[in-house]
């Protein structure tokens, strides 16, 4: 099995071609062999008098990623996060829909880690949250990915049975990482609601999926080890 997360600093357009204005730092994100997520932090000074570079800076990035997957016969939705310091702001390039969608800027950190600690602590619980859960898209994008691959396979060789084997494998990944994309979801829906305690319950929850997931994926997992599942897997797979 490929690395579940590899970390790539740089820009996958090479260090010739950017945006000086910007100022803008690249990494490029690749999950089980396919560059799935692109990170852009530009200097907050120079994006003031210039608000374009630093979203430019990441299309043309997800654009050259999404074309390098599309070569290798690894499509998918390709997903980005562009920050100016202060705060986030998460995209979505899927170039089969030939679509683009950007969330609204999302507050970064608040208070003053010396005379606001539990401000400071509340804003990093909710920023790490909000980076997880979209590391995690990317997972079960490729995810998804690796179980459709496998699938052809074993219908190509019926008689191996180490595919078939890695194909049920990939499928339980899946299935346990799309229980953990949803709890966090529900989460956020309930924090928006004010339900912080419930919210809590869910991130809990939901990261306990993880484990299994990823050990599902690397074959290291014992059937006694499993949590109850409440997501139903067709749901992945006709998605």
């Amino acid at each position: 099995m490929l690395p579940v997360l590899e970390f790539n600093p740089g820009s996958a357009l090479g260090g010739g071609i950017g945006y000086p204005s910007a100022r803008a730092k690249e990494a490029v994100f690749v999950s089980l062999g396919v560059k799935g997520l692109v990170y852009v932090a530009v200097d907050p000074k120079a994006e003031k008098h210039n608000g374009s570079d630093g979203a430019a800076r990441l299309l043309a990035e997800l654009a050259v990623c999404n074309y390098k997957n599309i070569q290798a016969g690894k499509w998918t939705p390709m997903l980005g996060i562009l920050s100016d310091g202060y705060q986030f702001q998460f995209w979505v390039y899927n170039s089969v829909a030939r679509r683009v969608w950007a969330s609204q800027w999302i507050p970064g950190f608040k208070g003053n880690i010396m005379n606001d600690l539990n401000g400071f602590l509340v804003s990093l619980k909710i920023v790490v949250e909000y980076l997880y859960d979209f590391f995690l898209m990317m997972v079960f994008n490729t995810m998804r990915l690796g179980v459709r691959e496998l699938h052809r396979a074993a219908g190509d060789d019926p008689m191996n049975g180490e595919i078939a084997k890695d194909a049920n494998l990939a499928i339980l990944a899946l299935n346990r990482c799309g229980e953990a994309h949803s709890r966090f979801r529900k989460a956020e829906w309930l924090r928006a609601n004010d339900a912080i305690n419930e919210a809590e319950h869910e991130v809990i929850a939901g990261s306990k999926f993880m484990v299994p997931s990823l050990e599902y994926w690397l074959g290291t997992i014992k059937v006694d080890k499993l949590p109850p599942n409440e997501w139903d897997r067709d749901a992945v797979l006709a998605a």
